[in-house]
């Protein structure tokens, strides 16, 4: 072999080596790697972020479900002079809660306010002033309230007028009262001689009130005067 034979194996074999070598690293380099798919690195929202998946939120409970609304006996602001504290927001009107009552957690759902009008010397129990708003015709609620007295005949004054622009109509019923615990209550109720009722019936922009107080006839009688001035309190509300 000449020496050019030589060189030319030479140059030939190390062409041969430099491409084996320069596979075998490219098959041991590692391959890229794809890029996430849009959106997939962004953090999961937390629990406290994650809007509501649409139906997981719980139907609102219904009027004979739901608790009595908290915040229907908060004070609400001050007028015509009464203390900040002492005026109750009751639907669309304040009413001025006279010293010595006591505002109570409504015993029904229907009750918007309920105050506890304390005893009369005397006296075996204490009076009770609920408001509740409701529909229908002035007559037929008081010809209703008549046949909760025993004989369904009791006195009964009744006074039309009006406040703060509002209509108003007060009824007070003197008699045997059949008290009953609950008004759907089976039976005639149990008698409670010597019982006054005195209501008002206030047409508001919004609704119709029904504010209705009863008790023993000298309980009703003590808080007379702070019943009137309650009811020529009343305001709508701001």
């Amino acid at each position: 072999m000449t020496q050019f034979d030589r060189i030319a194996t030479l140059f030939i074999f190390l062409g041969a080596l430099f491409l084996t070598q320069g596979c075998k690293s490219e098959s041991e380099s590692p391959k890229p790697v794809a890029p996430e798919a849009e959106g997939n690195t962004a953090p999961a929202e937390s629990a406290e972020e994650a809007p509501a998946a649409e139906g997981n939120a719980a139907p609102a409970e219904s009027a004979e479900e739901a608790p009595a609304a908290e915040g229907n006996t908060a004070p609400a602001e001050s007028a015509e002079g009464a203390p900040e504290a002492s005026r109750v927001r009751v639907a669309d009107i304040t009413l001025a809660a006279p010293a010595g009552w006591v505002q109570q957690t409504p015993m029904s759902r229907m009750r918007l306010a309920q105050f506890s009008l304390p005893r009369a010397e005397g006296d075996d129990r204490d009076g009770t002033l609920s408001v509740i708003a409701a529909g229908g015709d002035i007559d037929a609620n008081i010809t209703r309230w008549k046949g909760q007295f025993e004989g369904g005949e009791p006195e009964v004054t009744r006074e039309d007028g009006e406040v703060a622009g509002m209509p108003l109509t007060q009824v007070t019923m003197r008699g045997t009262y059949l008290h009953k615990a609950r008004p759907m209550a089976p039976g005639p109720g149990t008698p409670q001689p010597g019982t006054i009722v005195r209501t008002a019936i206030i047409k508001t922009p919004a609704t119709q009130l029904f504010f209705k107080a009863w008790g023993p006839e000298a309980t009703l009688n003590h808080w007379s005067e702070a019943f009137d001035q309650m009811v020529q309190g009343l305001l709508p509300a701001r």
